[in-house]
C-alpha cells in the first residue's frame, strides 16, 4: 500500500448515475467543470447500500 493507492474503472455492476451525480455536485460548486470522472478504489470493503 502506498500513501496513493491508483484507481480503477468503476467494476460491473457498482456503477454510480454519473450525469446525477455530477448535476449534484455542480449545484453544489458551481466552479466545477467537465471534465470529471469516476473511478474506484481496487481493493478493500465497502457497504453500497
Amino acid at each position: 500500500m502506498t500513501l496513493i493507492d491508483p484507481t480503477i474503472p468503476v467494476r460491473e455492476g457498482e456503477a454510480l448515475d454519473e450525469a446525477r451525480l455530477f448535476d449534484h455536485l455542480k449545484a453544489l460548486h458551481p466552479e466545477l467543470q467537465p471534465p470529471m470522472q469516476v473511478s474506484q478504489f481496487p481493493g478493500g470493503a465497502s457497504n453500497l447500500t
